[in-house]
């Protein structure tokens, strides 16, 4: 579709979703709340009703200027026996039927005879020479006697008695769920004596909507015109079969999202959790575990729509009865909140509460998702000087924190203080994201819409060790297989993922390049849980995998090295 894209994906960890996702039902405190809502907007409602009725003194008094209401003129009846004959609307005659019958008559004379031949070709009909009223039978009398039939019955006419004709009339099934949710029934049991279990209908397709332990699982963030959406991806390797499991409606255009596994609020607990970037300046969490979701579980920032102002005193004019005893506030955001769209996000893994996110108000904020929607930030980060593009933590140091903005700016720092020491490099254009290499965690890279990839050691930043350009359209993203060292991945507007290895300090050399069919690329990521699994998306509005484990120029070049790093995670579990 036109105007149509995904702007950006998240791998979900294998085993982090439930095998078995639920299906949202609004507890009783959420349903009093939805109750409460309403009745609040139906005082502001009639208040503004009483406020706009006040304004235009329409009250059936003269007001000094108005025209008052004359006396009450009572008009003479009429007596329908005096009108004429044509203007008598409530006589009837049955002569009308009559005549009726004389105009089909009629007309049927104009349609059928003369040369005029209805038929069927090679069917022979005989004409109808009774002469009789269209109403007569096939014998001259009244259609509306008896008539003997074929089998020997009788037809007694239209006047036939109906009562033991069987009732031949069809009706569409009762929806009782859908009753019940617009509590039309009052509720009451639509079917008081079934005996079965209100929850038979959920359960009838728990089976479409489970999860196997071997199905891989990805997030993509969708906008179209009018629309924005979080749609959850279900991949299955055995077969390459990919689907939309389900989506979640989204307020705004998504530029970013992370995943993460810890439940926001006090119990926190493990958690199948999205963290999702829009225009607006909150951050919306969602659980992905449920389905028809209509709510996010917390926003992080954001505005802040339950203010209430004093009155505002009526000039002029007395106060109306029912009156509003208050005034909504224009929204305004919270505190702490970021006060711009927020572009770029990354939940921690080492740290599961801490939560990174980058603005275009300039600003990094540290975010401890325990807190919930009351939380303020833990830190803000004011060492950029222009929009924050990307962030990234690094995958084993919990403190150390990576971000780039526009202006070509790339730092590191120390999540723990804000306002600490930062260590600085510089590209030569805007860039696109950061990205830590998981096999060297000295390494940082970060790729720029001019098209340059570069890599700094952190401990010295003044150098980058290797710097090139992966695409002359410019490069999007920039990412790593964490299973395999070496492998990296860089997607581009010209269509096309290129495959490098970058494991040689003398520079990456590129092993591969595809054009995915997935329009221009603005994403690019590997599945986490797994070697050689790549994902891309773009304008063209569709989620592309590549499977590199079918490539031969893969397995000959990373096959050694892929194995290697398995044994020593191996070594590293054990």
């Amino acid at each position: 579709p036109r105007n149509s894209m995904i702007s950006c994906l998240s791998w979900v960890r294998r085993g982090a979703a439930d095998p078995a996702p639920r299906r949202y039902r609004p507890s009783a405190e959420e349903a009093e709340a939805m109750r409460a809502a309403t009745d609040a907007a139906k005082e502001d409602l009639a208040a503004a009703e009483d406020d706009a009725d006040g304004d235009d003194g329409s009250d059936g008094t003269d007001d000094g200027g108005g025209a008052t209401a004359g006396p009450t003129v009572k008009l003479p009846l009429v007596d329908i026996s005096e009108l004429p004959a044509e203007l008598r609307m409530d006589e009837y005659s049955d002569d009308d039927d009559d005549d009726g019958a004389a105009g089909r008559a009629m007309v049927s004379s104009l349609l059928v005879g003369q040369d005029t031949d209805l038929g069927v070709p090679g069917e022979d009909f005989p004409a109808d020479d009774s002469g009789g009223d269209e109403d007569d039978g096939p014998d001259g009398t009244d259609g509306e006697e008896e008539v003997e039939m074929a089998d020997g019955d009788y037809d007694s006419g239209p006047d036939d008695d109906l009562e033991d004709a069987p009732d031949s009339r069809e009706y569409s099934p009762v929806d009782a769920d859908l009753l019940a949710g617009m509590d039309v029934t009052g509720g009451a049991n639509v079917y008081p004596d079934s005996g079965e279990d209100d929850d038979s209908d959920d359960d009838s397709d728990v089976g479409d909507t489970d999860i196997k332990p071997d199905d891989v699982v990805v997030l993509a963030a969708k906008a179209e015109e009018d629309f924005a959406s979080l749609e959850v991806y279900v991949y299955e390797p055995a077969n390459g079969n990919l689907y939309v499991h389900h989506e979640i409606a989204l307020p705004s255009f998504p530029l970013c999202v992370a995943h993460g596994e810890e439940r926001p609020g006090a119990a926190g607990g493990a958690g199948n959790l999205a963290a999702v970037g829009t225009f607006d300046p909150g951050i919306e969490i969602w659980d992905l575990d449920v389905l028809d979701v209509l709510e996010p579980l917390c926003t992080l920032g954001g505005t802040d729509d339950g203010r209430s102002l004093p009155p505002v005193p009526a000039a002029g004019r007395k106060k109306k009865k029912g009156a509003a005893s208050r005034r909504r506030a224009p929204p305004g955001p919270k505190a702490g909140s970021h006060t711009d769209a927020v572009m770029s996000l990354s939940w921690s893994p080492v740290h599961r509460r801490a939560l990174a996110s980058g603005s275009a108000d300039r600003s990094v904020r540290i975010w401890d998702v325990s807190r919930g929607s009351d939380g303020a930030p833990v830190h803000v980060l004011t060492h950029h000087r222009d929009k924050v593009a990307g962030v990234a933590w690094h995958p084993s140091e919990g403190t150390v924190l990576a971000s780039c903005a526009y202006g070509g700016a790339v730092g590191v720092s120390d999540a723990r203080t804000a306002g600490g020491a930062v260590r600085t490099a510089t590209l030569p254009s805007d860039p696109e994201g950061v990205e830590w290499d998981p096999c060297r965690p000295q390494c940082l890279v970060a790729a720029a819409e001019c098209g340059t990839v570069a890599c700094w050691d952190v401990r010295r930043m003044d150098t980058p060790i290797w710097k090139f350009v992966a695409h002359e359209m410019g490069t999007g993203a920039v990412a790593f297989d964490r299973h395999t060292p070496g492998m990296m991945a860089t997607c581009s507007v010209d269509k096309t993922v290129a495959l490098w290895d970058a494991h040689h300090q003398s520079g990456p050399t590129q092993i591969a390049t595809k054009e995915m069919g997935g329009g221009k690329l603005h994403t690019v990521s590997f599945y986490p849980s797994a070697p050689w699994l790549l994902g891309c998306a773009g304008s063209g509005n569709q989620l592309c995998l590549w499977d590199l484990g079918d490539e031969g120029y893969v397995k000959k070049n990373f096959e050694g090295r892929a194995a290697t790093a398995e044994a020593q995670d191996e070594r590293t579990k054990a």
